[in-house]
This record gives structure tokens, sequence and C-alpha cells, in this order.
């Protein structure tokens, strides 16, 4: 029954108009390719692409322990310790702060907490004193909140969060940038033996 209706309705239904016939019969021209007559309907050049941000992305990683406002003053307080001097490179041209996160990344939990304290107290610090972040600050400015550091070294570690924070980083920079591959090949080129030797140092990990 349902069979029988639905060939009646066919059969009851309007014909197609002649021009809507006739405009289907019609061919249909392809919308026509740029690149000029001749060029096969292939563009002439190929689109450019900026690559700027990628290639920016893969020379500056994120940090994987630290927070951005953390890594920032990591890398300030690094720059600070260790800089550059003569042929030798500084705490940045070795890329300690990036070591010191993986490192860090990998540390019992105590280590962690006291890099994450201390830098996040060295922060507020320059913030009241300053109203910056640690990152933005002079290197004058930023060694005047250093001042822990002058303080006469003794086997006990100091009672200030902050100080006991200052003393195992001012430690693990000079150790990391002593023993980068950019410190060792320094000092193969000018003539003379590093700290741990061309070969004994470490790598970046990616």
């Amino acid at each position: 029954m349902k069979r029988r209706r639905f060939f009646k309705a066919i059969a009851a239904a309007p014909a197609v108009p002649a021009v809507l016939l006739a405009q289907q019969q019609q061919p249909v021209t392809p919308p026509r390719q740029p690149g000029g007559p001749g060029s096969g309907g292939l563009p002439t050049e190929l689109p450019k692409l900026e690559t700027g941000i990628a290639d920016e992305v893969g020379e500056s990683p994120a940090p994987k322990f630290f927070t951005a406002p953390q890594f920032a003053a990591m890398k300030k307080l690094s720059a600070i310790l260790m800089p550059s001097i003569n042929d030798a490179p500084g705490a940045i041209e070795a890329k300690a702060p990036e070591f010191l996160d993986f490192l860090l990344s990998q540390s019992p939990g105590d280590r962690k907490t006291l890099y994450r304290a201390g830098l996040d107290a060295l922060n507020a610090a320059a913030q009241r004193k300053f109203t910056k972040p640690f990152a933005g600050l002079t290197d004058d400015q930023g060694g005047t909140l250093l001042a822990p550091l002058k303080d006469k070294w003794n086997f006990d570690a100091p009672a200030d969060p902050l100080a006991r924070f200052l003393w195992a980083a001012k430690a693990d920079v000079r150790n990391a940038t002593l023993n980068s591959k950019e410190y060792a090949s320094a000092q193969a080129s000018g003539g003379r033996r590093g700290f741990g030797g061309v070969g004994l140092y470490w790598f970046p990990l990616d």
C-alpha cells in the first residue's frame, strides 16, 4: 500500500520546467584558477609562510619546573651571580638556569620547596622595595637584595629561608656554569683547562 502511494505521488508531481532542465544539461565551466593563461591553473608563486614565531619558541623553551615569574627571577639571579667575564661565558651563556630547571624537576621535595619559596620571596622583596619583579631590576638594584651572600660562610645553614636559598643557588649556578659545554669549550679554545675538563660537562636535555 505504501509503495502504491509513493508511485501515485511521483505521477502527480509537476513536470520540471524546460528552462531548469536546459540549465542542468549545459556543461558547467569550472572556476578559473589563479596563475594567468597558459599556467595550467597553478599559481605562479608559492605562498610565503612566516616562521619567526615557531623559531622563537624553539629557542626559548618553556620551563619544566619553575613558573614563568620564578624562571625569570632565576635567570636574573644567575646573571648577577655568574656574569660573563672576558672570554669566559657566564651563567646565561652556559644555559645554567635551563639546566637547573631540569635538575630541580628531578630533585627531592625539600630542594624543590627551597627554590620555589626562595624565588617567590625574592620577587616579593623586589616588589616591596622597587615595585618591580626581580627580573625587572638592574644589576645594582638586584644586588641590594642579595645582602645575605655577604655574610661570613659557615657549616651551618642560615636560619633565614631567603638567605638559605641564596647560598644554595650561588653554589648551584656556579657549578652548572663551570661544568657546561660552553664553558669547557671556551677554556679549551683559550688554551686553558677548565675546572672539570673537556668531556666532563653536562649536556642540556630536550
